[in-house]
């Protein structure tokens, strides 16, 4: 799929409403972030995951396209609009797809944040706003792609080997 593929899917913190034009793509500044953030939730307490799980999502490694007008909701200028750390970590994603919407149509091409599974306090974390699907005119600057499974090893999180299958099994 590449690194710029654009699609809503109701999940992510900054998705924009799929009645337009325009969607949105997910991207981190670490492989660990990326991770962590595909994640989310379903990441267990001792940092594993399920084979199925890992298979489904790839890392890709890039660098975000410029000249963009992005959203730094972590400006301290952002609390004069409203903005606070909730916003990065509220399961609330009505609200924050609202504000998604909202950064849109003032303009922003898409949002930089402090992504909600990680412990760093820097901005990490980037929300890109374009059309749906693929995007081969975006640049791609020294893109590594990495399966989910080769994505977790680099990011800490242990991929569970997979259940024996049935014929291996023998039922007493």
């Amino acid at each position: 799929m590449g690194p710029w593929f654009f699609g809503t899917t109701g999940a992510g913190r900054f998705d924009l409403p799929d009645t337009g034009d325009d969607v949105t793509c997910y991207f981190a500044d670490e492989v660990e972030t990326a991770v962590r953030e595909s994640l989310g939730p379903r990441l267990s307490a001792d940092q594993t995951v399920t084979p199925d799980l890992a298979a489904a999502f790839t890392v890709s490694a890039t660098a975000p396209p410029t000249p963009r007008r992005y959203a730094d909701i972590n400006d301290k200028a952002a609390v004069r609009h409203g903005v606070t750390r909730e916003l990065t970590t509220t399961v609330r994603y009505d609200v924050t797809n609202a504000w998604a919407d909202a950064l849109h149509q003032s303009g922003f091409d898409g949002v930089r944040y402090a992504a909600r599974f990680t412990t760093e306090a820097a901005l990490n974390s980037w929300a890109l706003f374009g059309p749906k699907g693929p995007d081969a005119s975006l640049p791609v600057v020294d893109a590594e792609q990495l399966t989910g499974e080769d994505a977790c090893t680099a990011a800490g999180v242990t991929v569970l080997a997979p259940p024996p299958a049935k014929r291996a099994l023998r039922i007493i």
